[in-house]
């Protein structure tokens, strides 16, 4: 019998770990490829930055935000990018290719939920080097905004990004699920890297109905803008409720989409 993705998180938090040090071991290996990895990363960071500076350079404000609360954004943003490629990126690299070329066998008869696994095998180390810098942007925005945070601000912020990494990890599922049906689904991975993108920016300079879909439908940009609005103590609980709610679809809808995928999977061997 299958242990469930809902079943026993202990036991995955075990497995988890082993393949922590695992993952540790590669990154070792591979030192070269991590450092110009995380220099490239940066590189883009600091672009982003300045940007959002060049934007301010002649007014204190755009529309109902100011630099501080964009520096926020943006960091929140980037610290939920930047857990998802630690967690599940390289799985999701994996993943495709398993697909692709039927070598996904040995993972559908563990004893353990298939979508689970293939999920928390490889992490990327590398990645959490280029947290400090969206780590200092927020930081940087709570203390230009002037504002005391309290320990529940803390949590509901917590609780966003830790949605918001859920999220990035659903949107990307749903792109390389598209594998079971197309043999390169390489293009719909790049369309998930623009939906997550739009999380960059704020809710207001989208257009309507952009700003409907991904806020109701898949969350992303709701979840980010949040994030901002959990530390200026501007959080509504129905934006909350939405939020989970609307994570919580979409989390079933990609669930479907794994189950109907697995029905056309073939491997190598057929």
């Amino acid at each position: 019998m299958k242990l469930s993705i809902f079943e026993s998180p202990i036991r995955f938090i075990r497995l988890h770990l082993l393949y922590l040090k695992i993952s540790y071991k590669h990154l070792s290996v591979y030192r070269t490829s991590s450092l110009l990895t995380i220099l490239f990363s940066i590189v883009f960071l600091i672009a982003e930055i300045l940007t959002v500076n060049v934007y301010y350079e002649f007014s204190d404000r755009i529309g109902d935000w100011d630099i501080n609360s964009f520096y926020i954004l943006l960091g929140s943003f980037n610290i939920m990018t930047g857990l998802y490629t630690y967690l599940f990126e390289i799985a999701h690299d994996d993943f495709a290719y398993k697909i692709r070329y039927g070598e996904l066998d040995t993972d559908l008869i563990k004893p353990i939920d298939a979508q689970a696994f293939l999920a928390i095998r490889k992490v990327d180390y590398a990645s959490l080097f280029n947290l400090p810098i969206p780590l200092w942007l927020v930081y940087k925005g709570i203390t230009g905004l002037d504002i005391q945070i309290s320990i529940f601000d803390i949590f509901f912020f917590m609780l966003i990004v830790a949605i918001g990494v859920l999220l990035v990890y659903l949107i990307n599922q749903f792109s390389v699920n598209f594998s079971f049906w197309f043999t390169d689904a390489s293009n719909l991975v790049s369309v998930s890297d623009q939906v997550v993108q739009l999380g960059s920016k704020p809710l207001q300079v989208y257009p309507r109905l952009i700003q409907f879909g991904f806020s109701y439908i898949v969350p992303v940009i709701l979840c980010t803008n949040m994030s901002v609005a959990a530390l200026r103590h501007d959080l509504h609980a129905s934006n909350l409720i939405i939020l989970v709610l609307a994570t919580a679809l979409f989390f079933l809808i990609v669930r479907w989409q794994w189950k109907l995928g697995l029905r056309r999977y073939s491997s190598a061997s057929s």
